[in-house]
């Protein structure tokens, strides 16, 4: 598993990519994802050779393939509520922004 800093949490980084593609990809790539995956993994394992790891022995392919298999419903889960989001108006969405002000005006938090 890897840290997730979006998050901060520990996860599988099968749950973003099965999140991404599923909700902001079309049908075209979501017929390609054996190839996305491999290019994903090529390039995690060129990064993790560089700053000096072996994908050998940290995190393989097939390790992630069978990430995929484990964790991958997980990011299919979470997919429609961001579409739920991308789709509703502007007045619908809560602006944190404004809780963040009334939040600090409030003394809640410095």
């Amino acid at each position: 598993r890897f840290v997730d800093f979006q998050l901060l949490r520990l996860a599988s980084p099968v749950i973003d990519i099965t999140y991404y593609i599923c909700s902001s990809t079309n049908q075209e790539i979501h017929q390609r994802f054996n190839d996305l995956l491999r290019i994903y993994y090529d390039s995690l394992a060129a990064f993790l050779t560089k700053i000096g790891s072996d994908p050998a022995k940290l995190f393989t392919f097939h390790d992630l393939q069978d990430q995929f298999r484990q964790f991958g419903k997980y990011g299919l889960i979470f997919a429609p509520i961001l579409v739920g989001v991308m789709v509703s108006d502007t007045e619908d969405i809560i602006d944190m922004d404004t809780i963040k002000q009334d939040t600090e005006a409030n003394g809640l938090v410095e």
